[in-house]
This record gives C-alpha cells, structure tokens and sequence, in this order.
C-alpha cells in the first residue's frame, strides 16, 4: 500500500526587514507631504529588496545544506508538493538526513518532534505534522493491519525505543521534573531479558510515578504498559508464573486510588485498557515460550515433547494473537522437518496428516475456503523441505519458459526474493563470491521475484549486475501458470534452499556464512 509524507510548517514570521518596513508605512503614511511619501516608497522598496535577498539565502537546495532546526523548517514549507509525493524508504532518509544534522526526529501523536541539543527548542518543540507519520517510523514492521491490538502500543513503545536510542547517543531527550523517561524505558527492556524480582518492585513503584507526574509525550497508562509487558515476559514467569496476574491486581489497585486520581483520566476506561493490554501481552509472552521450545525442539528432538509441542501449536491455531491460524501448524512442520536429516523420513508425512485431519475437523472452526487455503500452506511448506525434490518453473525476464530439468547435475541454489527486501539485498555480496568461485565448478543459482513489479526486478538486476538465472512472478502469473510462491507456501523473502546433483533438496538454511559453509564442503574447499 502506498504512504505518503506530507509536511507542513508554522507560518514563518516576517524577518526584522519586514517589520521594520510595515512599521515605517504606519507611522509615515500618517503625513501627507510629498517627500515622506517618496521616503516611504524608497524605505519600502529597500526593505522588500532585502527580505527578497534574505528569502533567498533562506532557501535550501536540499536537507544536505540544512545546518538548524530553522532550516530544515523552511525546507519543508518550500518543498511542501515534492515532500508529499516522497514514499516510506525516501521518507526514512529524511529523518536520517534530519537526525544526522544534530536533530533526532521522534514521533509523537501525529506528529514529529525534533529533540535537539538547544534548550529552547526543546520547550518550543519543533514539529512537523505528518500523516501516515506510523508506517513512516515503523517502517513497515508494526502497522495496525498486521498487529490485532490497540496500535497506539507499539506504537508509544517505538517511540520510547527511540529515546533510548537518543540517550545512548548521548543526546538531550525532552526532561520532565528533571528525569528522564528514557531511563525507565530501558530498565524494561532489560527486565524482559533479564528479570530480577527486586529491579521490578523498583520498577513498578517508578512506573507509578510516571505515571502520575505525566511525562512529555505519554499519558498516565503507558509506564504501566510497560510494566505489564515486563510482567508477561518468559524471563518473568520462570521466575514466578503468576507475576502477571499479581501486577495487573497492583496496577487496576493504584488506578482505583486517589493518587491516580490526580492524572485527571477515566478510571473506568483505564481499568478496562489496562486489562486489555495484559491480555494482549500475556499471549504474546507465552507465544514467545511457544516458539523457544520450537527452536529447542528442532536442535535436540524428543518424542514427548514434541506431542505436547503438537498439542500447544493447535491451541494456538484456535486462538490466534498477532498470526494467521496457520503459523503455529507451520511450526511443527518446521520442527518436524528437522528430523528428517536425522534419519526419521516419515515424520513430515505423519504430521502433514495429522495436521490435515485437525484442520478438517469440526474443532478447526474456519470457512471451508479457509481450511483448504491453510491445508495448502501446510502441503507447500512440505516440498521445500530436506530430501524432497522441488520442480521449479516460470519466466525469465525475456519472458521465455525456464527449463528446470536443464539444471540436472548442477548444485542449485533457489531463492526467492524481491527488489524492495533489505535482507534479500543483503545477501547478494555472498551469493556473488559463491557464484563467481563455484560457477565453473558446477553451481548455478536461480532467483525467483516474487510479489514485485517486473520494472523494479529488472531495475535491480542490472543494478547489482545479477549474472544468474532470473524469474519473474509476474511474467509467470501473465502465462496463467501457478505462483511459486503459493505452491512452496512463502510466507517472506529471503527464502533459501540448495539442491543437489539429482533434483533433491540438501540445505534449508542456505544463507550467509552457513552457505558459504556447506558450498566449500561440497566443493571440497
């Protein structure tokens, strides 16, 4: 979906010339004599002349020559229509260029404000009102569609995290009552990986200050989300598996008292948003357990656990957070799958049907759409597994069929990817050095575009000077062919996987310094 920025600014005041001028035309336009009026035309006409030449110098030919607050100001007001027209990635180079001139761009509300080392614009508070200002410094990776919770809590949370990342930097966040918020923004990112029952009773009792002193920026309940969060946290809850439970009876009790009281807010409305958030973060903590034991469980495999694993992953299905329904079955697919190198062949087999058969079941309570959209997810994710052997097909970017059995005898590399994907890029330097060492020696690559625009694949491809195999979703789709991407069930990009000499899948992991590993074990380097 398409985002745009658009950025205002305050009307600029009239500079000392103008003021001068306007105040000259009052005073003298009072005498009626000939020679003040040619004064004032001679006064006027200089004064305009100088706010000309000083507008001009006020002018900014990019945020590179920005160098103050003010400036960067009047590039926005005079670079209104082009800055509406900027999409997210250009938008995150404004704020980058912005920051990188001594002022950290922070969202707040709808709006951005520039903390800065000058004392008096912090009071002032520069902003920058911009819409869709969320997608802009979340970049994408929390947005209301994708998250079912209240936004504005990922949302305070980013902002948050960027003031701690203002501190670090050794910056002057914005100060209330002479202490820093971002202090206890951080203490709650270390209890959540490492929680201390003495640090959290500190803590809450600090959130409960915060929370009544209301800070710049955040309103009463937002140091107590925090605390819920560190309370929902797996570290927490080895500790004691009822924290969460006790603190949210804390905090509904403070918000019940006359301290509370004084923040002016609803105590009912609070009571219920505070409740819903840690119904919201109590899940989510325990789907974080839900895939440790995943990454455990694929690492050093065990029958009982992995039935009860089974078990946890279909509760999970029935009552999703923040994933489609499919997401935790995927799970023990991926774990499944990890036995399969260790000699249990069978096991994705019996876990497919297992799933295929709960899926089907009057317990899995989806539109029959649905179920079959997510039984196919399930079977894609199957053939891209170790030791099954995939048929990849499609068009390359001269629109031309791809000949997959051509490559019989060749180690392959699949990968699907896209030209808008950070991390697809990253793996470029890598898959260059390996096709440039090992091309010769039987190693080919095919990169497939997927959920891309043929324009911006090619665009990349003759950018980074790609020498390998090509394919482009879009083409495929036009030829009325299947998307690879639904048959193998992609669900992000990179997705990597190498293939051996007869067709078979060897590597899943076939990314960064692991595929330069398995590369010079099978080249023998």
């Amino acid at each position: 979906m398409s985002r745009y920025i658009k950025a205002t600014s305050k009307n600029q005041k009239l500079n000392t010339q103008q003021h001068k001028a306007v105040t000259q035309v009052r005073i003298l336009s009072f005498i009626p004599t000939a020679a003040y009026f040619l004064m004032v035309s001679l006064v006027f006409s200089f004064s305009v002349l100088s706010a000309v030449a000083d507008d001009d110098k006020s002018k900014i030919a990019s945020l590179d020559d920005a160098k103050t607050v003010a400036d960067v100001n009047n590039y926005v007001a005079q670079n209104t229509a082009e800055l509406n027209k900027i999409k997210p990635k250009t938008g995150e180079e404004f704020v980058k260029k912005a920051r990188d001139k001594g002022n950290l761009l922070v969202s707040s509300g709808d709006k951005i404000i520039a903390i800065t080392d000058n004392k008096s614009e912090q009071d002032r508070g520069f902003e920058l009102k911009i819409s869709g200002l969320k997608e802009l410094i979340l970049a994408e990776r929390f947005t209301p569609a994708q998250k079912n919770e209240p936004s504005t809590t990922e949302y305070q949370n980013e902002l948050e995290d960027l003031l701690v990342k203002l501190e670090k930097e050794g910056r002057s966040p914005l100060v209330t009552n002479g202490e820093r918020y971002t202090q206890f923004a951080t203490a709650s990112s270390e209890l959540r990986s490492n929680f201390s029952a003495e640090k959290f009773n500190d803590f809450v009792k600090k959130s409960k200050e915060w929370a009544v002193k209301k800070p710049v920026n955040f309103e009463p309940l937002r140091p107590l989300f925090r605390v819920l969060d560190v309370a929902s946290s797996p570290a927490a809850k080895v500790v004691d598996s009822q924290i969460a439970d006790k603190t949210l009876a804390d905090l509904i009790t403070f918000i019940d008292s006359d301290e509370f009281a004084s923040t002016g807010a609803d105590k009912n409305a609070a009571r219920e948003r505070l409740k819903s958030h840690a119904s919201i973060v109590d899940r989510r903590g325990r789907y974080s357990q839900f895939l440790i034991d995943a990454n455990s469980l694929r690492e050093e495999f065990n029958a009982d656990k992995f039935g009860e694993f089974v078990k946890e992953a279909k509760k999970w299905a029935l009552s999703p957070l923040n994933f489609k329904p499919v997401q935790p079955l995927l799970k023990v697919i991926e774990v499944a799958a990890a036995e399969v190198p260790r000699g249990d062949s069978q096991i994705v087999d019996k876990v497919l049907d297992d799933l295929t058969t709960f899926v089907n079941s009057g317990e899995f309570d989806l539109p029959e759409k649905e179920k079959i959209a997510t039984i196919d997810q399930l079977k894609g994710y199957t053939l891209r597994i170790v030791g099954k052997k995939p048929e990849i097909y499609g068009k390359t970017l001269d629109d031309k069929d791809f000949n997959w059995e051509a490559l019989r005898g060749k180690y392959v590399l699949v990968k699907f990817t896209a030209s808008w994907c950070g991390p697809c890029k990253g793996e470029i330097p890598g898959m260059l050095s390996a096709y440039e060492k090992y091309h010769d020696k039987g190693l080919e690559i095919v990169s497939i575009y997927v959920w891309d625009k043929l324009d911006a694949t090619k665009k990349i491809v003759a950018d980074e000077k790609l020498p390998w195999i090509i394919l482009s979703e879009e083409l495929t789709e036009k030829s009325e062919q299947p998307l690879q991407s639904k048959k193998f069930a992609i669900t992000g990009v990179p997705t990597m996987f190498l293939v051996d000499t007869d067709g078979k899948i060897i590597f899943t992991e076939a990314r960064g310094e692991k595929l330069q590993k398995k590369l010079q074990e099978l080249f023998k380097e």
